[in-house]
């Protein structure tokens, strides 16, 4: 089991990696557009399909970081097993439900549609809250570890899966620049 929880961080860091090039060059390529540009900068449906696709990918990063962050700080704190238990599992709910505040705010104030990245990662943003509530309560109040080994998998599943769908779109886009590509040589 440890050697395929081993595999998917290695997969999970490639994805990470993928992305943030994605974020720098897009970023590069629009300066400050992407951040303020104002409803004037979305013209087309592609245009708001890759600002929402920015604002995703950049919230689902950031607060992957601060989650981990979070979750080391926590898990340091000189607290019995229970209270611990219940703050980290507390803690991880409420990065979950800013991340997706987040993203609907700054969707709002873009008024950006959102794109069918943005929409998938709500829905395992739900997903991973019923995780975070469920081991909330098996672990944090009733003492109970039958679902820590689903909890393990399924969280890791859940993080490869939300960076895939986030990474679909930037590969999305490389491949029909290719695709552009071979159409002009010919």
């Amino acid at each position: 089991m440890s050697e395929f929880l081993s595999g998917l961080g290695w997969l999970i860091r490639f994805l990470e990696v993928l992305i943030i090039c994605f974020l720098v060059i897009k970023f590069w390529q629009h300066k400050f557009s992407l951040f303020f540009g104002g409803k004037s900068s979305l013209q087309t449906i592609e245009d708001h399909e890759l600002h929402s696709c920015f604002l995703t990918a950049l919230c689902a990063l950031v607060f992957h970081f601060i989650g981990v962050e979070v979750s080391k700080y926590i898990l340091s704190l000189p607290l019995d097993k229970m209270p611990l238990r219940r703050t980290f599992y507390f803690s991880n709910l409420l990065v979950v439900a800013a991340c997706i505040t987040t993203l609907y705010v700054l969707h709002s104030i873009r008024e950006c549609s959102y794109s069918n990245t943005a929409k998938r990662i709500g829905y395992l943003a739900i997903v991973t809250a019923t995780l975070q509530m469920t081991q909330l309560i098996a672990r944090g109040y009733l003492d109970y570890n039958g679902l820590y080994q689903f909890y393990n998998v399924f969280g890791a599943l859940i993080n490869v899966t939300t960076l895939a769908v986030i990474a679909a779109y930037p590969i999305k886009i490389i491949k029909n620049y290719k695709m552009e590509g071979s159409k002009e040589v010919e």
